[in-house]
């Protein structure tokens, strides 16, 4: 299999709505949890996990395609139609 952190965000998105039954939880916060949330809670927050002077960062290239135009949410868009 291949790491595919869209997929992810998909599967934890759909399971987390099905098992409480609401949409607390949305595209932009999956993602904070999934970046600067998860670099904090491994003690990497000072120097990973968002996009700042000073830090490491990886860089991900999102082919530009019909399916991730914008119509409403960008967050949204991207999780649900990354890959």
């Amino acid at each position: 299999t291949t790491a595919d952190v869209f997929t992810a965000l998909r599967t934890v998105l759909s399971v987390e709505r099905a098992r409480t039954g609401t949409t607390d939880i949305t595209a932009r916060k999956l993602l904070r949890m999934f970046t600067i949330e998860a670099a904090d809670g491994l003690g990497l927050a000072d120097s990973t996990g968002s996009i700042a002077i000073g830090k490491r960062a990886d860089i991900i290239l999102i082919r530009q395609d019909p399916n991730l135009l914008p119509v409403g949410d960008p967050f949204e868009t991207l999780v649900y139609n990354g890959r």
